[in-house]
């Protein structure tokens, strides 16, 4: 495998003349029924085996991102892995996000860091493994405030009734994050969770402590009433609000979430509550923090990235999905705003590598955004999926799907189900020019009476041109395992995807993970 360009598999570039031959061969019968009994259609491949060879994809163009789609169990993990296998191979930084849980993926990357010298730069995280897993904080990474409020509110139901239940706990997550950067305190899901629900008025008391020692002059007040283990909060707000120079925006926005009737305060928070619960937790609250600024266990992406770390992320969906999914989502939002700070204030010229397994489990509206900004920032993102029906379902709309298709300029089309997915690939390819021979062969009696001849023949041959697509749509449906359809810089190649040797790794096995 090559380190200076990126190995795909073996094969040929596509042209009409193949697209004019396979459209013949559909028509042999014996042909077809052989393709039923190999599992594919192995023709397709066929008509241009002679001029087979290494497909390569330059790794300038992999900035542009790239996709792999192809239904279970035909050959998406084997290629997922020829292409990561080169990324550990490169020395480069390399981020898997497997929202399912493939662990013939993870022990293939585990085995490839290995053989290249780089087993220490290897880390797990696995959000169903506490005990096995690194720490990593979702909502560390921000430029603004209010992206912390957002990945939360995110989660939660949106539109018709539920907006202004939304808005309300947008509004109470923002009050808390503001007050606890005034307090230098970095927001976690459980700190988020403590003081939002159950610690709201002793971070307002802290608050309101920290404005008098950073004013100039001493306030005996304030450190009787901290020293007074029974001081109330409004003996605390009674003080603050008889001192204005020590006024805050960030406090004063508190005592009002303070002051707010407590009643409808656990109505309109009613499921906010749930989610952080759900998120803050057990061990699972514990595996979304940090457990201290330089422990080399927690995932920070600017150390990572600067170490040129592997990271493989283990969401799994299969066992938890609610849970996986709302980490899954602040993951991504995370991700993207480093990568925007990457972009506009870091000197950081390392290529990252991202690889997102089954990624309609990870895209929302917000991905775009991801992959707008990764290719300046340097980022190189590789998606695999079963079908573009499972994105348009996570989307809603046919358009953002294809506007996410869009953003990406290598795609793989291994096997597919259904003609939706396959047309994806096919309008993509385009369509083409063929000439087309017909003849025709006609007898009729000669009625001349003066005639001796009984009947009459003639037969005709024309050529014409016919407008069809580069690759059609049913092709996909027909082919062989392990096989699928190149585009790359606009032109279209047809791969057959080889298997590396067999993997010995079991890393469930060796750190003692119990299925």
């Amino acid at each position: 495998l090559p380190t200076d360009k990126l190995f795909v598999g073996k094969g040929f570039m596509w042209t009409p003349e193949h697209t004019s031959m396979i459209n013949k061969l559909m028509h042999n019968k014996e042909l077809l029924e052989e393709g039923e009994n190999l599992g594919g259609l192995a023709f397709i491949h066929g008509v241009g085996i002679k001029d087979e060879q290494n497909i390569y994809v330059q790794l300038p163009d992999l900035v542009g991102h790239s996709v792999i789609i192809g239904t279970t169990r035909v050959g998406k993990t084997r290629a997922y892995e020829i292409i990561t296998v080169q990324a550990i191979k490169r020395k480069e930084t390399v981020i898997i996000f497997d929202p399912k849980g493939d662990k013939e993926l993870l022990n293939r990357v585990v085995e490839s860091c290995r053989q290249v010298g780089r087993e220490n730069d290897f880390i797990f995280f696995a959000l169903p493994y506490p005990k096995f897993s690194a720490h990593y904080n979702p909502l560390k990474n921000f430029t603004l405030p209010n992206e912390i409020p957002d990945r939360i509110a995110m989660l939660l139901p949106a539109g018709g009734d539920s907006e202004a239940f939304r808005s309300f706990a947008w509004q109470v997550i923002s009050v808390i994050t503001n007050a606890m950067l005034y307090m230098h305190i970095r927001p976690t899901v459980k700190s988020l969770s403590a003081y939002s629900l159950a610690k709201t008025e002793e971070l307002c008391k802290q608050c309101i402590s920290e404005a008098f020692r950073r004013y100039t002059f001493k306030n005996d007040s304030i450190v009787e009433l901290d020293r007074d283990i029974d001081a109330k909060i409004e003996d605390y707000i009674k003080l603050y609000k008889k001192t204005p120079e020590v006024h805050h925006n960030a406090i004063d926005d508190l005592i009002m979430l303070v002051k707010h009737p407590k009643e409808h305060f656990q109505k309109m928070i009613a499921s906010l509550t749930p989610l952080l619960a759900k998120l803050s937790s057990g061990e699972i609250g514990t595996l979304l923090s940090d457990r201290s600024e330089d422990d080399v266990n927690n995932i920070d992406w600017e150390r990572v990235v600067k170490n040129k770390k592997v990271v493989y992320v283990l969401f799994g969906s299969l066992l938890m999905r609610d849970t996986a999914k709302a980490v899954i989502r602040m993951a991504i939002q995370d991700f993207t705003s480093f990568v925007g700070s990457k972009y506009c204030y870091m000197n950081d010229k390392n290529v990252i590598n991202l690889f997102i397994d089954e990624f309609s489990e990870v895209v929302d509206s917000a991905f775009i955004n991801l992959l707008n900004k990764a290719g300046g920032a340097g980022v190189r993102i590789f998606l695999a999926s079963q079908s573009v029906a499972d994105l348009e379902s996570e989307l809603k709309t046919a358009a953002k799907a294809q506007q996410i298709f869009d953003n990406l300029n290598t795609k793989l089309w291994l096997r597919t189900t259904d003609m939706t997915t396959s047309k994806v690939f096919s309008d993509a390819a385009g369509s083409v020019s063929i000439k087309q021979e017909s003849s025709g062969f006609s007898v009729s009696p000669d009625v001349s009476t003066n005639s001796e001849v009984v009947f009459r023949s003639s037969y005709s041959q024309s050529e014409s041109e016919k407008n069809v697509p580069l690759i059609d749509p049913s092709w996909l449906l027909k082919l062989p395992k392990g096989q699928g359809f190149l585009m790359s810089s606009g032109r279209v190649f047809k791969v057959r995807i080889p298997l590396l040797q067999e993997c010995k790794t079991d890393y469930y096995k060796e750190v003692g993970i119990e299925e």
